[in-house]
């Protein structure tokens, strides 16, 4: 009696999860080489494109997409596997350097290059600890040795701080997560030469 997959229903990755990710990517700040100011780095990808203003969008880019949007999907349920949420948001990034490469707005595309290398880097570390959850706790600081003791009693009244185990990140690495990650799609860096006068 052979068991059937075909209606096992796969478990979908969780909500704080991957909303974790998406704020923590809205947290990213971004610094202008040539003002030196710094900005949040995902603000130009945060709403759906407005096609009053970018009649030609469609054009260059067949899928659109937004953090508004990917967040939407991610509280209604719609990512079946973090694979499906990982290429959503490349794709925000992908169609940024579509759209803007042949208009040669360089601080847009470098915004969306910066973009990519941090989701990059937030969903792989994210990812990799969900995977493997005890290679956490080989990242804790161990307790303070008085930690054990029994607590003190205070004469004036106050309670003693208990002290609780920290866990540091886990290095980041560039593996990807699945077979059907944009990362290797996506140019890493690229280096634009300035415009001789």
């Amino acid at each position: 009696n052979a068991m059937s997959w075909k209606n096992v229903e796969l478990p979908k990755p969780l909500t704080t999860l991957l909303l974790g990710i998406i704020n923590e990517l809205r947290e990213v700040r971004y610094t202008d080489r040539l003002t030196k100011r710094a900005q949040p780095a995902m603000q130009p990808f945060e709403k759906p494109v407005d096609l009053t203003v970018y009649r030609d969008y469609l054009q260059f880019v067949k899928t659109p997409m937004d953090l508004e949007t990917v967040e939407r999907k991610i509280k209604s349920g719609l990512y079946e596997t973090p694979e499906d949420f990982e290429y959503d948001v490349h794709l925000i990034f992908k169609n940024c350097e579509a759209f803007n490469a042949p208009r040669k707005t360089d601080q847009v595309i470098a915004m969306g290059k910066n973009g990519a290398k941090e989701f990059r880097k937030l969903f792989n570390k994210r990812m990799k600890a969900q995977e493997n959850p005890e290679d956490t706790k080989k990242h804790t600081i161990p307790p303070p040795p008085n930690a054990n003791k029994k607590k003190q009693k205070t004469t004036d009244n106050s309670s003693s701080i208990n002290i609780e185990p920290v866990k540091l990140p886990r290095p980041i690495t560039n593996r990807g997560t699945s077979s059907m990650s944009l990362t290797g799609i996506l140019p890493t860096t690229t280096k634009v030469k300035p415009k001789s006068k």
